[in-house]
């Protein structure tokens, strides 16, 4: 991989001659970074790979159930010794009939064989599991170095087909360890304390049914799909469902009737991202999609389709390399549509890491694009005055008026960094806000939702960032390397989760007290917000990236142990290898 990778640069040697030059010079650097690593294995990470070795009970029972047709019977038949159940309190109901039953403290205390046969008695009941997960957050360990305790976040559902009933079951799992068996599997689990977990059930109908299920393979090399974009092409009141990525159109006739076919008539090729609005103010939406050259504009017509071949409206220079984010909005008053493209840098490629990892800003460029009016656009970056930031690593990213003065600002929301808030003074120019506006910005960033969530007539602000059970062991247990330059004590910051944040009327976001509710929901990187149960409250839906396979054992623990102390900004061999 290391070879095959760096001697396409090696010239004018042969390929074979560079690569045993390289692995020459590469080999000793590699065998001090592998035994510098070990040691910090060793030493200062050591109780977390015991943390590590003991969650394995878990990980390897949730891979099991993932496995498993029958994840009940699997779940009764995983050994455990006793196990505390909760005492429920009176039941509260919220919106759309759910039912809360929330924990009031220990009830009965249930030995091996009593808990399988209060599971089984809940089998009988008609309950089947339909998914779980275990995020272990918090590990103790004894003075002599032993396993003693750790906390677990646990998620379950549950569906009723005979009583027409659904259900989850959420909260802290305490685990008490007992010794450590021989070799490097987990030690045994004599206890588990669950009375700090409550269940929401609802009965009735599923809200939400399946209109349309198609299968869709991305185009030849090409990893993706997207972008997903809802648009009402042609006018009808419904909108259309768009897979750029794909040049597929979904034109919904009805709710059960759609018709599939080519977005555009001559396919746009492998295209980043794409945007559908009016760029050329002839009162038709356009397409405008983004490929390594640049951007290419799809003129549209009035029943909503692309007929003609698309025209060239801005060339990049430097190509450009993960286009991931357009956003539109007329930033200058001048009546047309003017542009924020930005792009994603991919970690670990080529051995590069983005620097500080939390705040970096050594991606790919980022452009504000001004209009012409005709749809054509220039580059404004450096005059607009958001250059500072604009090697951000974006995934996110939208125009809104934050101060009420009429014009729009501009909102980034980028991994390893979080938020960039910037202020137009009305003519296009912007000012950093960030600290003014957000008291903590830090964030895994990924995708964001404006929305008036506290009803108060202001935008509020809800950002996704992703949270790192490891970095919540680690700071429970205090572990940090010394005698490096790393700043670690932003990695609690960067992984709180996502963020609610409230608009005040002095011209700030507060993070919200309520956004413990929504502050942990895994990899995410799409949300929405909308009224979807129509009760005059605003909902949330959340996507999650990452498809689990073999297993869920995840990977990011080695970031934040090694890692984040090997790789930089530049391309490293070494850390390739």
């Amino acid at each position: 991989m290391l070879i095959g990778a760096c001697s396409k640069q090696l010239t004018p040697k042969s390929a074979d001659e560079s690569s045993a030059e390289l692995a020459k010079d590469v080999l000793p650097q590699f065998v001090a970074l592998e035994s510098r690593e070990r040691q910090a294995d060793e030493t200062v990470w050591a109780r977390e790979r015991l943390a590590e070795r003991c969650g394995l009970a878990l990980e390897r029972l949730w891979d099991e159930v993932n496995a498993s047709t029958n994840k009940l019977d699997r779940i009764i038949e995983f050994a455990t010794g006793e196990v505390v159940l909760p005492r429920t309190a009176a039941p509260v109901f919220g919106p759309g009939g759910v039912r809360v039953l929330g924990p009031s403290g220990p009830d009965q205390t249930l030995n091996s064989d009593a808990w399988r046969d209060w599971l089984r008695n809940v089998q009988a009941q008609g309950w089947e599991v339909s998914m779980v997960e275990f995020r272990h957050r918090r590990f103790n360990d004894s003075p002599a170095g032993l396993p003693e305790a750790s906390e677990f976040y646990f998620f379950g559902g549950l569906i009723n087909k005979k009583r027409g009933e659904r259900a989850s079951v959420e909260g802290t799992l305490r685990i008490k360890w007992g010794a450590l068996p021989p070799g490097d599997g987990p030690p045994a689990i004599l206890r588990v304390d669950a009375s700090d977990v409550s269940t929401c059930s609802r009965q009735g109908a599923v809200p939400f049914l399946p209109v349309l299920d198609q299968p869709i393979s991305p185009r030849h090399k090409s990893p993706f799909i997207d972008p997903f974009i809802l648009y009402d092409l042609d006018g009808d009141g419904r909108s259309e469902i768009i897979l750029a990525g794909r040049n597929i159109v979904s034109r919904q006739r009805d709710w059960s009737n759609a018709e599939v076919g080519p977005l555009c008539r001559v396919d746009p090729g492998n295209i980043h991202t794409a945007l559908v609005a009016d760029f050329d103010s002839d009162g038709t939406p356009d397409l405008l999609t983004a490929d390594s050259d640049g951007l290419r504009i799809f003129g549209g017509t009035a029943n909503g389709t692309f007929d003609q071949p698309p025209r060239s409206v801005w060339k990049a220079d430097p190509k450009l390399k993960f286009a991931q984010v357009i956003t539109c909005g007329d930033i200058d008053a001048d009546g047309d549509l003017d542009l924020w493209l930005a792009q994603y840098k991919v970690p670990y490629t080529r051995g590069q890491l983005p620097t500080p990892y939390y705040d970096a800003n050594d991606g790919y460029l980022s452009y504000l694009l001004v209009n012409d009016g005709r749809g054509n656009f220039s580059d404004g970056t450096v005059s607009s005055g958001l250059a500072a930031k604009r090697f951000r690593r974006t995934y996110s990213a939208s125009f809104a008026d934050l101060d009420n003065d009429g014009d729009l600002d501009l909102v980034v929301v980028s991994d390893f960094s979080g938020v960039d808030i910037h202020l137009n003074d009305g003519k296009g120019h912007f000012k950093d806000v960030t600290r003014r506006f957000v008291a903590e910005p830090h964030a895994a960033g990924m995708a964001h939702a404006w929305a008036d969530f506290n009803r108060d007539g202001r935008l509020d602000l809800l950002v996704m960032g992703m949270n790192s059970p490891t970095v919540d062991r680690l700071d429970h247990l205090k572990l940090v390397r010394s005698g490096v330059a790393v700043d670690q004590s932003k990695r609690t910051a960067l992984m709180y989760g996502n963020r609610l944040m409230f608009s005040k009327p002095e011209g700030r976001f507060e993070q919200s007290a309520f956004d413990t509710s929504l502050d942990r929901s895994g990899w995410s990187w799409g949300c929405t917000a909308a009224d979807f149960d129509n009760d005059g409250f605003l909902d949330v839906y959340v996507a999650n990236g990452h498809e689990t396979k073999e297993s869920v054992r995840d990977y990011e623990a080695e970031y934040w142990l090694h890692d984040l102390y090997v790789g930089t900004s530049s391309d490293d061999p070494v850390a390739v290898t």
